[in-house]
């Protein structure tokens, strides 16, 4: 598949977590895994099984970073690191790849046409949930790998806190084909902290999150006197810094 081995992995991830805690840093790890696959090789063969995977890997190498590193896990199964990456990066990451993926064949034959797979994907980062290990990060990835295939597959499940609770990260069907919005969202219950600007005394509000997107955060919540073009430090469920946001108003009014 062109992928690398498990050995590459011992040796990679373990100096990932290094770096990631020395310079704290953000680090996610992706498990996926290709949905239903043993049924294309019952179908169409080990052949075109072999030739779906090698596609697979071409796919998601041309959609990551060079400091990004891909593994072949297992027979359908593929390990994604990526460093300096945050929890929320991650779930944008993988939302893209899977949309492109789902829509691009993975095999075309004159007999059976254009062959087209989906994958489910367990998310875990740190800072986020509870690995205290490199080994911890996977295998919390690989548990929320599982509630994405038990939750009815091809989407994207996060895991966080201190508990290997998930949740999906499938694309609203607000960001439908129809929508002209630049990013996709992301439908996403998060806890936002939200300090504005410059009037720090007693004005932090605890808000949660709506969807979350490449552009931007959209938050709802009672009481908010943040005015339009306003400047604010936005702090995401358990990221451990600030982003600084500046607040636009959406067509029907809310924040």
């Amino acid at each position: 598949t062109g992928a690398h081995n498990r050995r590459y992995l011992n040796r990679v991830l373990a100096a990932e977590w290094r770096r990631a805690k020395r310079y704290t840093l953000n680090l996610s790890v992706a498990m996926l895994d290709l949905d239903r696959f043993k049924g294309i090789n019952d179908t169409h063969g080990h052949i075109v099984g072999d030739q779906v995977l090698r596609a697979m890997s071409t796919q998601l190498r041309r959609h990551l970073r060079d400091t990004d590193h891909l593994i072949r896990y297992g027979g359908e199964e593929f390990l994604l690191i990526l460093p300096e990456t945050r929890a929320s990066e991650a779930v944008l990451v993988l939302e893209r790849i899977r949309l492109v993926l789902q829509r691009h064949p993975m095999h075309v034959s004159e007999e059976g046409g254009p062959l087209r797979v989906t994958f489910s994907v367990g998310i875990a980062a740190t800072p986020g949930c509870a690995a205290s290990s490199a080994e911890d990060l996977v295998e919390i990835a690989d548990k929320a790998l599982l509630v994405a295939k038990q939750s009815g597959r091809n989407r994207v499940c996060l895991a966080h806190g201190a508990s290997t609770a998930v949740t999906s990260g499938e694309i609203d069907a607000k960001s439908s084909a129809q929508d002209n919005r630049r990013f996709p969202r992301i439908a996403a219950q998060l806890k936002v902290r939200c300090l504005p600007l410059p009037e720090l005394e007693n004005r932090l509000f605890h808000l949660e999150s709506v969807d979350v997107s490449a552009g931007g955060v959209a938050i709802r919540g009672q009481g908010l006197s943040l005015n339009n073009t306003q400047y604010a430090l936005v702090f995401l469920e358990n990221d451990p810094g600030p982003v600084l946001s500046k607040v636009m108003w959406t067509t029907d009014g809310e924040k």
